[in-house]
Formats: C-alpha cells, structure tokens, sequence
C-alpha cells in the first residue's frame, strides 16, 4: 500500500502525523511526505521520506484572530451558521489563508501525486491541498487532526471554492475518515466518520514538582504572560512549580522559576489548551488548567472541565487578577479531579495503537479498490 502523508507545517502540525506514518513504514507499507520546501528538513528528522512541494510563507495570522471578539459557543464547530458576522469573518479568514498555503504546494504536489499514485492520501485537517488531491485522484482521504474534541470541517466559503475550481476538483469532497488522537468521551457530536488513535508520548519520570506551566510552541511569554505570572504566584505560596518551554522560550525567560525542557509527570499542567499537549497530559492522567487564547482552544478546555479533569478559563475572561488562575490550578489537585484524569487516561490507554490503525488504513484502501473494481 503506498500512503501519501502531506502537511503544510514542519511544527505542530507534523508531530500528530508522524506515529502514524512511521507505523505504516514499519508495516512494510510505502510512505512519501509532501511537505513545503521549508519543512523538508522536520520530516527528514523524523526519519521518513519526504518530497518538497512548493514553498509558503508561514502565515501570521490576523490580529482579531489574536483576540477574538463576541462569545464563541462551546460547540462553535457545530453551528456555524448561527455565528454572528464577525465570528464568520475570522473563520473565513483562516479558511482563506489555508486555501492560500494550498495553492502554493498544488502547482508541485499534483503532479508528485499523479505519478506516485498512492492508495490512500492522509493529510493534516488544515491541509485542504490533501483534499484536492484525493478529489482529483479518487482515492481514500484521512484527515488527521492534532487534538481537538471537534470536527474543523469550515464554512468552504469563496476562496476555498476558487482554490478547487482552480486545480480541477470538487469542493464538495469530504474526508472519508477524520483522525486523531482525541478519545470518544471528549467528542463533540459530529456526523463524519471518526478514528481515535491512541497517542502516548514518553514524559519524563516523575518530577517533584506538583504544577507545570507550558506554552505553544511559538508563543512568546513575557513578563506580563498570565500563565508566567501564574507560575510565580504558585511557586510563591509554596506549590512546587516548573516552567516547560521551548530552547527559544527559554532564552526570553524573565523568572528565576525552574525550566525543563521536556514535560514530565506531575498532578496539574497549566496550559493555552494546544491540542497535542492536552493529548500528552491526558495520556499521562495529568489534570489540566486552559487559559485559552483562541476559539479552538476553548474546544478542549471546555471538554476537559465537563469531564471533571480540568479548569477552563476563555482568555477573553481574564480580568488580570492572577489569583483567579492560580485558584483554578489548586482546584484540581484533589481525589476527584485525579480519579477523572485517570478515566481518562485508561480511555486512550485502550484505544488503537498506530500499528493497530495501519490495518484500518489497509481496510479503507481495499474497501475503496474493491468499488472501483
């Protein structure tokens, strides 16, 4: 079976990808990356191989994206429709600038495509030239997502119709299947057909510390960074805190707190609600304080307290008031919190392991060979 994996980021949105290709690899199956020239060198460091296809600017994002406006419900993804007009705008926004990223891979990655001619096309959900592809092709799509409780299929407003029209495909194609490592119980309810995959990074070993303050990747904490100030009034009233940041992170890093590098096991992981970390710490039973920053982290931050394994705060509530977050982080460290972290710890312990989920791959494919027969 040959499985084209593409992504239009070398970051996070590569990491979610590679358990799941390398299982494939390992299965004796062909694998091929179609990334942007710039990400090349992350796959390759991943030890798969990889084919440049274009070369995008990594995008910015616009300032109202930044700090979004109006009170986004917590099932936003399913109700769309019933957004106000500015909540559309951003999401069509977003869903313009992926459309945009996908135009400068296509002119490269349709042509790889037809040649190689793989069976079945597994492609970050925000990758939409994955999607045109598998259109144009008429072979199996995956779209793996990277953490989240909903499904991200947008609005397909004007520009993401153009992008389709442009390289000869149906702007109606849905996935075939939508992936990744969120277990059922965090779901929220959608129609496509879905596969949880289990994901179980190796943390570290048990830390002594009792809290741990993490960021995105590419967030850049400074002194006035609530979760910075969190951390410090933690540490102050005697909680054994660590801060977990990047090598970049770590250099701007305006505190005396202790720094990892590496997340470790601890009882409560104070973060902006970053899918894959969210995923990490419930693998490990960790509880989970979310300040969310944006309208999709708010998803699992949401999703994390309804099962009793977190505490959310929409970063659009924050006031300043710094002992509302540090409040909110020592509410979890009890029996109860710790009781649901581990529920659903024993949930993804239980699900699918990648090798598993290359057999499911193999069944999509025949199934599809078997109706074009």
């Amino acid at each position: 079976m040959r499985l084209l994996f593409t992504t239009w980021s070398g970051s996070a949105h590569l990491a979610p990808l590679v358990p799941l290709a390398s299982a494939c690899a390992a299965a004796g199956h062909d694998v091929l990356f179609a990334v942007p020239a710039g990400s090349v060198r992350d796959v390759a460091a991943a030890g798969l191989p990889v084919a440049a296809t274009g070369s995008v600017p990594v995008p910015t994002g616009a300032p109202e994206v930044a700090r979004p406006p109006g009170r986004w419900p917590s099932d936003w993804p399913s109700r769309i429709p019933s957004l106000d007009e500015t909540q559309r705008r951003i999401l069509t926004s977003l869903e313009d600038r992926q459309a945009g990223i996908a135009e400068g891979m296509l002119p490269d990655l349709l042509p790889l495509a037809r040649k190689w001619r793989p069976d079945i096309i597994v492609a970050d959900a925000s990758t939409y030239a994955g999607t045109v592809v598998a259109s144009n092709l008429g072979v199996p799509l995956v779209c793996h997502q990277w953490g989240g409780p909903a499904v991200l299929d947008l609005g397909r407003g004007a520009g993401y119709r153009r992008l389709f029209d442009r390289f000869g495909a149906d702007p109606a194609h849905h996935p075939d299947v939508w992936a990744g490592p969120c277990p059922p119980s965090l779901w929220l309810p959608s129609p496509a057909t879905r596969w949880a995959i289990r994901y179980q990074p190796a943390l570290a070993g048990a830390s002594g510390f009792a809290v741990c303050v993490t960021w995105e990747p590419n967030a850049r904490i400074t002194e006035r960074d609530p979760l910075l100030a969190t951390g410090i009034a933690l540490a102050d009233a005697g909680v054994p805190t660590a801060l977990v940041v990047t090598p970049s992170q770590r250099a701007d890093l305006p505190t005396g707190l202790p720094v990892l590098t590496t997340l470790p096991r601890c009882e409560v992981l104070l973060h902006q609600g970053n899918g894959m970390t969210g995923m990490a710490a419930a693998s490990a039973g960790i509880a989970q304080a979310i300040v969310s920053p944006r309208p999709e982290q708010l998803l699992i931050g949401d999703r994390l307290a309804a099962a009793g394994a977190g505490w959310h705060l929409r970063g659009s509530d924050f006031d300043g008031d710094v002992s509302v977050i540090r409040d909110g982080v020592l509410s979890l460290r009890t029996p109860a919190v710790r009781s649901a972290a581990a529920e659903l710890r024993r949930e993804i312990e239980a699900l699918p392991a990648p090798a598993e989920a290359v057999g499911m791959l193999t069944a999509l494919a025949s199934a599809e060979a078997s109706r074009s027969a």
